[in-house]
């Protein structure tokens, strides 16, 4: 029996840890996990996705996506937050964010604004910490046949 897929998982993870890399300053880091090494990589962003279950629409997904910024003090960390703000919210626009054989981002809104969690000494640095929310459509790319 074959079975027939009409509405394919996306690696979400994939797509927006690949549209960040494309979009971040070279000297800025952003991964979706940290260690410890992070903190010699500051500015450095966190990002988390939350996917919904489907049933949108073939091949269309509801993505709630949480960054955390990393800087030495609040001006860096202000700074990088400020910018991948404006990255994600330009993913919104019409052929911005689009990965051919992964997926795009449709839609791209602010849920919750850049704010400071809190600050603390790291290795002589003192890292504060910034947290963003930002809901996002993601539309599944299928890989294309060679």
């Amino acid at each position: 029996m074959d079975l027939i897929d009409d509405d394919p998982l996306i690696d979400d993870e994939a797509l927006i840890y690949r549209l960040f890399t494309r979009d971040i300053p070279p000297d800025h880091y952003i991964a979706s996990e940290v260690d410890v090494t992070t903190w010699e990589l500051m500015p450095y962003g966190r990002f988390s996705c939350i996917t919904d279950g489907g049933g949108n629409g073939p091949g269309i997904w509801h993505t709630i996506l949480s960054v955390n910024v990393f800087g030495n003090g609040t001006d860096e960390a202000f700074a990088y937050a400020r910018e991948l703000d404006r990255i994600i919210r330009n993913w919104g626009d019409p052929g911005v964010a689009v990965l051919p054989g992964l997926g795009s981002v449709e839609s791209a809104e602010r849920e919750q604004k850049f704010t400071r969690v809190g600050s603390v000494e790291v290795n002589g640095k003192n890292v504060t910490q910034y947290l963003g929310t930002y809901e996002l459509t993601l539309r599944y790319q299928p890989p294309t046949s060679p």
